[in-house]
């Protein structure tokens, strides 16, 4: 009788582990963002920044920028860098993305730094852009800007987010738009001489002419990302 409870009771405790194990893994899976993670780059003029590609569903459900450190810095810095134009837009022409090697994104979302190898396109790695460089040790230097996407919501206006003070010599600040219920769209753009607040597009989602309307009050501005395809269903 009391070999029986006793294989009872190691009965209970092995079903009992193997729940715990089982939660745990269920866990781990449910939260870990690893993945290929599509970024595009763009710069201030100073520094060099990557901001990650999002979509509405994990793992990529996050908004987010860092400041980057790679080998060919100041060539990226110096394609980006584009003049004023009120033709076609020029980010388009002077795109750069950036794929790195199979990577957890919870990383990036904790502010950690990291380097990842990366492979360096000409325009969008997804449509048709074309390898160009790649780096061993692309690093993620330091998180700027965090949104998750699980916080989008319906509005009638876009939103947006000044990520850095002016500290640079031309006194530019990068505005980021807040990606919300689709339909929405992705954006920064570098500014100079208007708030964040003040910003007034009369659509959620813009054409690229209304979105550059909308910045006429500022002293300068350049929109560096325009992206709606990801988030109209």
């Amino acid at each position: 009788m009391k070999a029986n409870f006793a294989v009872l009771l190691l009965l209970c405790c092995l079903i009992v582990s193997f729940k715990s194990i089982a939660k745990e893994v269920k866990h781990f899976h449910a939260h870990s963002r690893v993945g290929m993670h599509g970024m595009v780059l763009f710069t201030d003029g100073v520094e060099l920044y990557a901001s990650h590609l999002p979509l509405y569903h994990a793992p990529h459900d996050y908004q987010l920028i860092y400041r980057v450190e790679t080998r060919y810095e100041k060539e990226l810095i110096r394609w980006l860098t584009v003049q004023e134009s009120d033709s076609t837009p020029q980010y388009l022409n002077s795109m750069i993305t950036l794929l790195p090697a199979k990577f957890d994104l919870n990383k990036l979302i904790a502010g950690q730094t990291l380097s990842v190898p990366s492979q360096l396109f000409f325009g969008h790695f997804e449509r048709g852009g074309k390898k160009w460089l790649k780096d061993e040790n692309f690093k993620f230097v330091s998180l700027v800007y965090k949104r998750a996407l699980s916080s989008t919501q319906h509005v009638s206006q876009p939103r947006w987010q000044r990520i850095n003070k002016a500290t640079n010599e031309q006194g530019i600040q990068i505005l980021v738009h807040q990606i919300q219920a689709s339909p929405s769209f992705d954006a920064i753009a570098l500014v100079r001489g208007c708030e964040a607040e003040r910003l007034q597009v009369e659509v959620n989602v813009p054409t690229f002419t209304q979105l550059s309307s909308g910045f006429n009050d500022c002293e300068y501005s350049q929109i560096v990302y325009f992206e709606m395809q990801d988030f109209i269903k």
